[in-house]
Formats: structure tokens, C-alpha cells, sequence
């Protein structure tokens, strides 16, 4: 484990329980820390289940370049945090930041994931070659989304750490159709969600 695989626990912090998980996590991290001066390995396994990138190597590959629209994404995520959240780094890197413990960080690929990660260090070629490719066509056919005749409903929730706002509002106005539901909650089940809309 490694600091920054540390700080990716913030993932969670937008799922339905994810910060009493960060929590636990930290609690158990800190008291074996106080206790046998090391991580014990139930924590670290602990740990290792919730950064579940090793299992999930295609979302570490694609994430970003999903996004990707006619140019290419070149580590977007270690580009902005370099430029503009310097007190992320742990350990610091500037001495604003040594006054603070480790932040978490959320849903973000990095170039350093694939050497931190075993499953993911066979493909940090190709996660290169990707990060840097630019021949990426638009993701939607904005015209075409304007004449669905497809039933959609979406839940859009207010404090999204994944989604932005404003920017899920947008996109339901230029789907034909969108019934949108707005809420604060974390998370409902697909057949509320159905029973709402019906």
C-alpha cells in the first residue's frame, strides 16, 4: 500500500455508506498503527477491497479517454492536480500542506495507478498509448438525441461527488423525453425509481 492508494478511499465518500466505510478504515488504520506500530494485514486487505482497481481493470484503462472528444486526455487527472491541487500530494509538496494529514482524492485515474496496482502494471503500455491518443469521435449525436422516442428517466442527485449539477440538468434538456428526478438521497433502487416515473 502506498500513501496515495491511501487517499483513494475518498472514492467512496459518494457512494450510499461510503463515509462511515472511510471511517472504519481509518479508525482501524490509526489503532494498528498505535497498537503494533505497522498496518496489520486484515487492514490492509481491508483496504485493498474498497481501491478495487485490480478487479476493475478496464474502468482504470478507459475512464479516461472515454471522455475524450477529438483530442487526447494525457493523464487529465495528474495534469489538474499538479496545476491546481498541489495540497493533494502526500507527502507534501508544498508547505502549505504540511499542515494538514493526507486529503482523500475520488473518482480520478492516475499514470502512478499503473505501477501501484499488480493487475494493472501488465497494461501501463497501453494505458499510455491511450492517454495520448486523440482520434476519439463525439460521445453523443446531440440531433439525434433530440428526436428520441425512447421512454428515459434519469435521478440526478444535488451534491453528486461523480456528476455534476448543472451539467446533468443540461444534458436532460437536450434528450427528448428526459423525466428527470432531482433528489439529495444517495442512492434508490432501480424499482422505485421505476414506480416514480410509471
Amino acid at each position: 500500500m502506498t500513501p496515495r492508494r491511501f487517499q483513494q478511499l475518498g472514492l467512496d465518500f459518494g457512494a450510499h455508506g461510503g463515509f462511515d466505510r472511510v471511517h472504519n478504515l481509518v479508525l482501524r488504520t490509526s489503532n494498528d498503527l498505535q497498537l503494533y506500530q505497522k498496518i496489520t494485514y486484515k487492514t490492509l486487505a481491508l483496504i485493498q477491497e474498497s481501491n478495487n482497481f485490480d478487479s476493475n481493470i478496464l474502468y482504470a484503462v478507459l475512464h479516461e479517454p472515454i471522455y475524450c472528444q477529438g483530442r487526447a486526455s494525457n493523464w487529465a487527472a495528474d495534469r489538474i492536480m499538479a496545476a491546481h491541487f498541489q495540497d493533494f500530494f502526500w507527502p507534501p509538496r508544498t508547505r502549505e500542506a504540511t499542515l494538514y494529514p493526507p486529503l482523500f482524492i475520488g473518482e480520478m485515474i492516475f499514470s502512478w495507478m499503473f505501477a501501484d496496482y499488480a493487475e494493472l502494471r501488465p497494461l501501463a503500455q497501453v494505458a499510455g498509448i491511450l492517454a495520448k491518443d486523440k482520434d476519439w469521435p463525439s460521445l453523443y449525436n446531440l440531433e439525434q438525441l433530440s428526436k428520441n422516442e425512447v421512454p428515459v428517466a434519469a435521478a440526478t442527485y444535488v451534491e453528486d461527488m461523480y456528476v455534476d449539477y448543472e451539467m446533468s440538468k443540461e444534458t436532460k434538456e437536450k434528450i427528448r423525453g428526459c423525466q428527470q428526478w432531482i433528489t439529495n438521497k444517495y442512492s434508490l433502487p432501480m424499482y422505485q425509481l421505476t414506480k416514480i416515473f410509471a
